[in-house]
């Protein structure tokens, strides 16, 4: 494991070199040493230490707490203050810059080997700490889901991109202001409001909304702490306006196909107490439809002849012409004329026929055939 490197900022060079020898000896490996604050940004900037041991007092125009706070903001590297005394100010002052720990001189190896390794512990958690709230600040951004997390008394934690879009907000914005203000707004509704609070006893919520002219699916979950006590509240909303408009749709078009529906079973009823053979085909002439007069005309029930050709059942004596190529040279035409049908039975029987195209957006789809026999 590779050793722990620190940098020693002191304005005394002995003493610099003795905390060096001391560091050493305790396993630590010297990355740096400067006696000033303008000289340890420009050599840290290259060598990158694990841990800064900064004396607060420093000799020349930067002290060592302006030299810590710039390491901090810069590199975001610990740093440990080395002074023989502070007074309460100094303290206030060198708290704003968020050090990992104080030592007062003078120091024995035990006590500065203690502080350095709480400091690079320290770190490495809040290294975690930090990758772990970038991991899920990524995650919440990549789904097209509004999110939002309050605490136990309704101030917002946490809000990602779709939800500000949707609130007409930037996310850090809605930091720290409260549910209630999104309330005030007309942000939110007052549903999410009042499931929010009796989310916060410990029961999800789940439920689906309009808010002006969109439809949401709302989910609300109670977050827990270590003991089990409600501490935070998820809320997740769902887009869900174009399934709605889907279902809407679709039932349109089912009232629209039972419509039709409807009308085709009069037609079919229509067409079956007609006394005259009806006889309809695709536009290349293979049977769809027989009415029970062209059932009992052909001696085929409706299943046994679908998708057999009309011209099967035309007698070889009979003139008119009712042949594949006939669909294709005269497919748009209107045909009339007499016709020989040769049945399922050997029967022949004389019709005189008419027979016309149905066509759809300048195609022809089907034809109807009208047989009447011929006594």
């Amino acid at each position: 494991m590779e050793k722990p490197s620190i940098f020693i900022v002191e304005d005394e060079r002995i003493v610099a070199e003795d905390i060096g020898e001391t560091l050493k000896k305790l396993g630590y490996l010297i990355s740096g040493i400067a006696v000033s604050g303008e000289i340890a940004l420009e050599k840290i900037k290259d060598n990158h230490p694990d841990i800064v041991l900064m004396d607060i007092h420093l000799a020349g125009d930067m002290d060592g707490i302006e030299a810590a706070g710039q390491i901090h903001t810069l590199f975001d590297i610990p740093v440990i203050y080395l002074t023989a005394y502070a007074d309460n100010e100094l303290l206030e002052r060198a708290k704003v810059t968020e050090p990992y720990g104080y030592v007062l001189k003078p120091f024995n190896d035990r006590e500065i080997h203690s502080v350095i390794e709480m400091a690079l512990y320290k770190h490495a958690i809040n290294e975690k700490v930090r990758e772990r709230d970038s991991t899920i600040h990524a995650l919440v951004n990549t789904t097209s889901d509004a999110m939002l997390l309050l605490d136990n008394d309704g101030n917002i934690l946490a809000a990602n991109e779709p939800m500000a879009q949707r609130l007409d907000r930037k996310a850090g914005d809605l930091i720290h202001t409260t549910i209630t203000d999104l309330l005030s707004s007309g942000s939110i509704t007052v549903r999410i409001a009042e499931e929010e609070r009796r989310v916060r006893a410990g029961t999800p919520a789940h439920f689906i909304e309009e808010v002006k002219g969109r439809w949401f699916e709302n989910s609300l979950y109670p977050v827990l702490d270590g003991k089990g006590i409600v501490s935070k509240v998820a809320i997740y909303s769902h887009d869900i306006t174009a399934m709605k408009n889907a279902e809407h749709d679709l039932a349109q078009v089912n009232a629209q196909l039972v419509s039709e529906k409807e009308e085709l079973l009069k037609f079919t009823a229509a067409v079956d107490g007609m006394d005259d053979s009806v006889i309809i085909t695709d536009h290349a002439g293979s049977i769809n439809y027989l009415n029970r007069a062209a059932e009992k005309m052909l001696g085929y029930a409706l299943a046994d002849a679908q998708g057999q050709h009309i011209s099967q059942f035309k007698a070889p004596e009979s003139k008119f012409a009712i042949e594949k190529e006939t669909f294709i040279m005269d497919s748009k035409g209107v045909w009339a004329g007499n016709l020989v049908i040769k049945n399922r039975h050997g029967l022949k029987i004389r019709t005189s026929l008419k027979s016309s195209p149905i066509i759809k957006d300048n195609k022809i789809i089907s034809r109807v055939f009208v047989l009447r026999e011929q006594m």
